[in-house]
């Protein structure tokens, strides 16, 4: 590597560079451990080869101060790198990101945690109603429960790391702290599985370890299933939790098959355009779907308001159950009372027949609500049950009413009471007030979801689509993508409607050379005019509407449309072929082709002659124009007149930009290249041609398509002393006004392509009378130095041409030349300080 780098400063030529890269490969090692890095000793080679082309490049052309160092080179392009590095190992992280969080938000996981989140808001009160024995597979279902609590912790944690960047940040969020309160409502059940681990009485027997010794193993299961049964609200809230878990995952869902949706339709929308643009040979830029996070922070909005409500109606809920509650345990503390007077009364007697009777009809009374006396204890003494019982009934849910009372004369009475039937209708309140929860407030939040989507999301992300648009590729053609009938809000199709007017505005204005110019407007959100422009290498035509001052005097205000009538031709022929229309100038048109996609530059520069060919040709058919052509007035004054075009043709570099400043701006091109077109268009008039083209443009085409043009001049420009081959296209004329190709004839890019275009539309001159043109210009300009120039077989061969055309413009213009200009027009001598090339003295 250390030998690449060497070669590829020895490469330049320069023991100057040498010296510089020794020292500048002393500097960087004293920083840098180039040495044993080997990815930075093959930037740092690429760097300095690079580097070394520069200064070579600017030393051919600079002296002096303006010289650049090696050091300052290789540290600029070392600079490029690292930038162009960051860039990418950005990138990579967010695509990285990126694919983390569609995993994440994969129909699989998303099934996944949806079935987690349903069997725990359903299995346990599903398995309290079909199971009888209190033991019978507790221990399977909370084990589930506790597994499922392991995926909701772990999808916590991988979005609390994955989702950092807003909008899609989660951790700390709203819907981060319901997640957390879901699987805190599921920390009960994990303690009644872990506690009945190895316990030979299952979930029950495992409460009891919490209770206290044997001797108060009675009192300390009541008092667990007191607080069992009080903790009612904290798990009704918890259930809540998971309910609104589950319609978020429903709106993930429904969020995933939309983007999926989408995807594949731009998928297959980009398939077609790319076919359709291959066909056209354009290239299709590809759109990186930026999109909106509108949908989803108005889904999350939604889904908040939602959980506000479902936890009002909880709340309310949950007040009024424990009013109703705590009703039924005020009468049943009033039995009690007078169950003890009535004991009292009696002497304490439990053999008493009142005693006996009284509590027969309690008894009755409360199996008849679903409520049976399991244990009743009167100061520490046993009246009636046995207090093994407990072990018959489920802790969770709870199944027994425990009533403590003190009295004033000291006694204590303790009873209770087996609620089953209360506790099967909690399950089967909870089974169905779930599933309502689910369903209703599902539905609701899916329609009003579904609507605001409708209405509101899919209007402005299509309005935000035309934008991205836009922004990525200025010059595409901007497409209406709503109607009043795909949405209710007719303000926003109104809204879509202007923006896509707007959008064809600034296309309209600012054209090709603008796009930088939108781009980069859209994208910082604001313009800087005063930016350096870009240097690009293009075929620039100019071309003039003739007679257009008279035609101006006749038709008055009226001109516009004569003029909109010709740029319409000329702009939809332009655009075809590959062009760009670029600015409007009165009666003149300037029209820029520049090398794009997998077309090469042949086929651009034979694509910009075949646009002035075909406009021209156009043009003679156009009914529009030769209404215009054959009004009365236009003939008075002009007799015979009809609407033509000179064009020019000119192959160069030019400077893109914006030209103006805040208050008014134009996207153009600066260069003296763009000035040339505009001379050679001028010059049409002095051949007598619709064409011209420069040698530079001429070079750029096919032998094919070359040989079809005339070499009709050599000259200099004003402006410029190097001197300019001049070509001309001699394009053929329709049937109808006596040439040879078919009125019918279609000249579109979909019906001929370039190479059946030059076979079909040849020039009306034959190879003869080219041949004959090509000697009489050997014998005018006599080589590069003109010395072998022969005027006077020049005048002859011209003369050979003149009688087959009469009117050809080029053998009139340079004859008039050689009469002008010889020594003596009987011996046609050219001039002594002819040098094969002529001042063009039309501007």
């Amino acid at each position: 590597r250390a030998g690449a780098s060497l070669d590829a400063i020895q490469t330049s030529g320069s023991q100057e560079l040498d010296q510089e890269h020794k020292e500048l490969e002393r500097q960087v090692q004293s920083t840098t451990n180039l040495g044993t890095a080997n990815q930075s000793r093959q930037r740092w080679v690429t760097a300095t080869w690079y580097a070394a082309q520069e200064v070579q490049r600017n030393q051919e052309h600079t002296s002096g101060e303006g010289r650049l160092n090696l050091v300052e080179a290789v540290k600029k392009v070392m600079d490029q790198d690292e930038n162009a590095a960051a860039e990418a190992l950005k990138k990579e992280k967010a695509d990285r990101q990126k694919r983390y969080m569609g995993y994440l938000d994969s129909y699989f996981v998303t099934f996944v945690t949806m079935s987690a989140t349903i069997y725990v808001l359903y299995a346990n009160d599903i398995h309290f109603l079909t199971q009888s024995n209190p033991h019978n597979g507790d221990a399977i279902i909370y084990g589930f429960t506790f597994f499922f609590t392991l995926i909701f912790i772990l999808e916590v944690i991988a979005r609390s790391i994955v989702q950092v960047v807003d909008p899609h940040r989660y951790f700390l969020t709203f819907f981060f702290w319901l997640d957390i309160i879901a699987i805190l409502s599921l920390v009960p059940d994990i303690i009644y599985w872990f506690s009945s681990i190895g316990h030979p009485d299952g979930i029950n027997g495992g409460l009891n370890v919490f209770a206290g010794d044997e001797t108060n193993r009675q009192e300390g299961a009541w008092d667990l299933l007191t607080l069992s049964r009080s903790g009612r609200a904290a798990r009704a809230g918890a259930r809540a939790a998971r309910i609104i878990r589950v319609l978020n995952l429903v709106q993930r869902l429904k969020r995933i098959h939309a983007e999926r949706t989408t995807t594949d339709h731009e998928h297959l929308g980009v398939m077609r355009t790319n076919d359709d643009e291959s066909f056209r040979h354009h290239p299709k830029s590809h759109l990186v779907e930026d999109g909106t996070d509108m949908g989803s922070k108005l889904d999350a909005r939604i889904s908040r308001y939602f959980v506000y409500c479902v936890g009002t109606m909880l709340i309310v809920a949950i007040v009024l159950s424990a009013a109703l509650e705590r009703s039924y345990a005020t009468q049943v503390r009033g039995d009690i009372r007078n169950m003890a007077a009535i004991f009292d009364g009696v002497g304490r007697d439990p053999d008493a027949e009142l005693w006996r009777e009284y509590l027969s009809l309690f008894k009755e009374q409360k199996e008849k609500i679903g409520n049976e006396l399991l244990f009743l204890e009167v100061d520490g003494t046993r009246i009636f049950g046995d207090e093994t019982r407990i072990k018959d009934f489920r802790a969770p849910p709870p199944a027994v009413l425990t009533f403590n009372l003190d009295f004033a004369d000291g006694s204590n009475w303790v009873m209770h009471l087996a609620d089953e039937d209360a506790a099967h209708r909690d399950l089967i309140g909870n089974i169905v007030f779930t599933t309502s929860v689910i369903v209703v407030l599902g539905s609701m939040t899916w329609l009003m979801s579904s609507s605001v989507r409708r209405d509101v999301v899919v209007p402005m992300e299509g309005l935000m689509d035309i934008i991205q648009s836009i922004r990525k590729d200025p010059m595409k053609p901007i497409t209406t993508k709503l109607d009043e009938k795909s949405t209710r809000v007719e303000e926003v199709v109104q809204v879509e409607q202007a923006l896509v007017q707007l959008g064809a505005l600034l296309q309209m204005g600012l054209g090709e050379a603008g796009a930088k110019i939108i781009r980069t407007s859209l994208k910082d959100n604001g313009l800087d005019v005063n930016v350096a422009g870009k240097i690009v290498q293009a075929i620039f035509g100019f071309c003039d509407i003739r007679n257009f001052t008279d035609c101006t005097e006749v038709l008055q205000a009226d001109v516009v449309k004569l003029v909109n009538n010709v740029g319409s031709i000329v702009h939809d022929v332009t655009i075809e072929n590959h062009g760009a229309p670029n600015k409007n100038i009165g009666d003149a048109f300037l029209l820029v082709w520049k090398p794009k996609g997998s077309l090469t530059v042949r086929q651009i520069a034979e694509s910009a002659l075949r646009s002035y060919v075909s406009i021209i040709i156009e043009m003679t058919r156009d009914t529009v124009l030769l209404k215009w052509a054959a009004r009365h007035d236009i003939q008075e004054r002009m007799p015979g007149y009809k609407v033509r075009l000179g064009c020019g043709l000119h192959y160069g570099w030019a400077i893109e930009c914006a030209i103006g400043s805040h208050h008014k701006i134009d996207a153009s091109y600066l260069s003296p290249h763009v000035n040339l077109s505009s001379r050679l268009e001028a010059a049409t008039k002095q051949y007598g041609v619709p064409i011209l083209l420069s040698g530079e443009m001429h070079g750029l085409m096919s032998d094919e398509v070359r040989t079809l043009c005339r070499l009709i001049d050599r000259v200099t420009v004003k402006g410029s002393n190097a001197p300019m081959y001049l070509y001309t296209y001699d394009v053929p004329s329709l049937q109808r006004f006596g040439g040879q190709i078919s009125d019918e004839i279609h000249l579109g890019l979909d019906k001929l392509s370039l190479y059946d275009y030059w076979k079909r539309v040849r020039p009306y001159t034959s190879e003869k009378f080219r041949l004959t043109w090509q000697m009489a210009m050997h014998s005018y300009l006599g080589g590069a130095d003109g010395q072998q120039a022969d005027w006077k077989q020049a005048k002859l061969y011209l003369n050979k041409c003149l009688q087959v055309h009469p009117d050809d413009g080029p053998s009139l213009a340079v004859l008039a030349y050689l009469e002008a200009n010889c020594v003596d027009k009987s011996t046609m001598q050219k001039p002594s300080n002819w040098v094969g090339y002529r001042p063009l003295t039309e501007k």
